[in-house]
This record gives C-alpha cells, structure tokens and sequence, in this order.
C-alpha cells in the first residue's frame, strides 16, 4: 500500500517511461480530480515532456491556472524588454 504525499505521484512517470501515455493522462485526470498536491509541477516533470502538447494535458493544466498554450509565448515576450 502507498504511503505519503509523493507515493501517490509515483505511477504516472513510471507510465510515461513506459510510453503508456493514454495511462498516464487516465491516472493524471484521476489525480488532479483528487486534488493531489503534486499537480502543480506536472508541466516541469521531465517524463511528461511528451503530452505537452497534448490537449487532455493541456486542459489538466489549464484546470489548475497554467495554460500550457501561454507558457512560451509569455516567456517570449519578457525576453524582448
């Protein structure tokens, strides 16, 4: 049985090594629903890089106030002042 806050993070990059992506984002979902802690750092999990441009991970992130769609073109304009 899983114990702790990072125990529960733990089978959706073991998913992604596996290339099991459709799993990873069916665990993801069920997760963001839980609320798990966790979901704020999704976009920064190097594992995940794949589903970013993925619209199912997309909308997680946009559920929890990070537009993944924004992120580079926010980036691209600080970098120009």
């Amino acid at each position: 049985m899983a114990h702790g806050g990072d125990s529960v993070f733990q089978k959706p990059p073991l998913l992604a090594r596996l290339g099991e992506y459709d799993l990873v984002l069916t665990e993801l979902e069920r997760l963001f629903a839980q609320k798990a802690p966790f979901r704020e750092y999704a976009y920064v999990i190097p594992e995940f890089d794949p589903l970013h441009d993925n619209p199912r991970f997309k909308a997680l992130l946009h559920q929890i106030g990070l537009p993944l769609a924004g992120v580079a073109k926010s980036a691209d304009k600080s970098d120009a002042h």
